[in-house]
């Protein structure tokens, strides 16, 4: 099963300096910038006569703390609109249109949230080309890696850092900006042909249509016990080396939304986790760890009094543990999980597919815990249709014969 709960995957690949980078084969006079609500009106009329429309969006978190969609991108044939929602502009007619038509779209997850709590869009169809090329068996699936594959152009990565919210937008944020759905149409086409000759196109469709139902509950809320664990956490004490590191993590939070900076342009989580284990060992003048230079003032006497918080905290206040999932569940077979991982492995391996992504780990636990007898329960259990027509016979039938075995030790002799 495809896991959409996991981090976002960013990819990066060397440029080949033989090809001509994308900037330079799109006309930056064709593309349309759309900063007026009359101006969007007149590009409405192109978009409604196309049966699929490519869409990216452009954001600003690796800016402000609080994100945004600054850009706006759509391709169909014979037009490459660029619309800036941070101008002045009514956007539904745009919504409107969208809504009614299969966008084409990399990696449509996050683009789709976004655009779900900041203007209540909710897609009806979706092409998504990263799903379709890890259907495919692709070990690159980025988008860089589909228009080298598909179209032999290499594309710029002058904006994958940009601040998009900066007005006016430079030409090569705007060139950069319209590759992103240029090709896109024209990869999708490749990808489903590719699907309908491997028999994989409705693998595409059922999967689109589950992740349309994940994007409507929206952006998820982050677990307030999870948030301050951050990379490192665990080298620290249980208790109040932990309670060190929880306050220092909500005394940047706040510093963050304050400024309305990225939390890590405050303080990086290496240096939050160094101040913990500094403040969890006693203070020592010696140990200091080197504190950012962005830390003066008012800031670093709020620092300190989050540590001193921490510091005075009661022992019933420290944070707990993470209950791990499994611990709410009966106690999973171990073996009957080996099994059904051989069972996906296998099949994985014959598919020419990434293991993963066949058939996730949490899917796999699901159904050492469920131990199903039919195909509804597969489904019950998180399988795709489509991946139950594959293994489900196997999986049940590894699942049956643990059951055997183990009506067999439980039998007295």
């Amino acid at each position: 099963m495809v896991d959409y709960q996991s981090q976002q995957q960013f990819f990066h690949w060397k440029a080949d300096f033989k090809t001509t980078f994308s900037y330079a084969m799109i006309d930056l006079s064709t593309i349309i910038h759309v900063k007026k609500t009359d101006e969007l009106h007149r590009i409405i009329p192109q978009l409604e006569k196309a049966d699929r429309i490519a869409i990216d969006t452009e954001a600003d978190s690796l800016h402000h703390y609080f994100e945004k969609v600054c850009l706006l991108q759509v391709s169909v044939p014979g037009l490459d609109a660029i619309i800036d929602p941070l101008a002045d502009i009514d956007l539904s007619p745009l919504m409107d249109v969208l809504a009614r038509k299969t966008l084409i779209i990399q990696g449509a997850d996050y683009d789709l949230r976004m655009m779900n709590r900041d203007y209540n869009f909710h897609a009806s169809s979706i092409f998504d080309t990263m799903l379709a090329a890890q259907i495919l068996g692709y070990e690159r699936f980025s988008y860089a890696a589909l228009v080298e594959k598909h179209i032999g152009i290499t594309l710029s990565k002058h904006g994958q850092k940009a601040d998009w919210s900066q007005r006016p937008l430079p030409e090569k944020l705007i060139t950069y900006a319209a590759a992103d759905t240029h090709y896109l149409t024209e990869v999708a086409e490749k990808l489903e042909a590719e699907l309908v000759e491997a028999g994989r196109l409705s693998w595409l469709e059922e999967s689109c249509e589950r992740l349309l139902g994940y994007v409507a509950e929206g952006m998820r809320v982050p677990d307030p016990e999870k948030q301050w664990r951050v990379k490192g956490w665990h080298s620290l004490k249980p208790g109040r080396g932990w309670a060190f590191l929880r306050e220092l993590w909500k005394w940047r939070d706040t510093e963050s939304q304050r400024a309305d900076f990225p939390p890590f342009k405050i303080m990086r989580n290496e240096t939050l986790v160094q101040i913990a284990l500094w403040a969890q060992n006693g203070f020592k003048p010696e140990e200091t760890p080197k504190i950012p230079r962005n830390i003066q003032g008012r800031r670093r006497r709020e620092m300190d009094q989050a540590l001193a918080v921490a510091r005075q905290m009661a022992p019933s206040d420290f944070p707990r543990p993470l209950e791990s999932p499994r611990r709410r569940q009966p106690a999973l077979n171990e073996q009957l999980l080996c099994d059904i991982k051989k069972v996906r492995d296998h099949h994985a391996t014959e598919l020419g597919l990434d293991p993963g992504f066949l058939l996730s780990a949490s899917t796999i636990s699901a159904l050492a815990a469920a131990s199903p007898a039919t195909d509804d329960d597969l489904t019950g259990a998180g399988l795709f249709r489509w991946q139950v027509g594959l293994m489900g016979a196997d999986i049940l039938d590894t699942v049956r014969k643990s059951a055997e075995v183990n009506r067999t030790a439980e039998t007295p002799a």
